[in-house]
C-alpha cells in the first residue's frame, strides 16, 4: 500500500510514492502518459515518510526498518554514502514513522 505521495517543489510533475513493500517510486505525470521514471530499493521494511530537497536534487525516506535514506532520484544512488554501506540507522533501533529536509539547509534532515 501507498504511504505518501510527494510533489517535488515547483514541479507539478514530478512526484515520489513511499510504498510498505520497501520501494521509492519517483513518476513523471506529464507529457504523455504517467510513468514511473525508477523504482528505488533498498530499504528492508515499509517506506513510511519521503520529502525532497528544495532544489529537488535529492530525496531522503524513512522506513519501518528503522533507517534513513538518502537518493539521487536520477539514478537512485546514494550520493553520500559509498556502495554497499549500510543506510543512517535510528540509534535505539525504532521504525521511523517521517522524515524532512531543513528548508534552508539541504545537508540537515529529521
Amino acid at each position: 500500500s501507498v504511504r505518501r505521495v510527494q510533489f517535488a517543489h515547483d514541479e507539478r510533475h514530478l512526484l515520489a510514492i513511499c510504498s510498505l513493500d520497501g520501494t521509492l517510486s519517483v513518476c513523471r505525470l506529464a507529457p504523455g502518459p504517467p510513468s514511473v521514471l525508477r523504482r528505488l530499493r533498498g530499504h528492508t521494511g515499509g517506506v513510511s515518510d519521503c520529502a525532497w530537497s528544495v532544489s529537488n536534487d535529492l530525496l531522503v525516506s524513512a522506513s519501518l526498518d528503522g533507517t534513513l535514506r538518502l537518493w539521487d532520484p536520477q539514478d537512485g544512488r546514494d550520493p553520500l554514502i559509498p556502495p554497499n554501506t549500510p543506510p543512517l540507522p535510528d540509534p535505539d533501533g525504532a521504525a521511523l514513522l517521517c522524515c524532512a529536509f531543513q528548508p534552508l539547509n539541504n545537508n540537515l534532515t529529521v
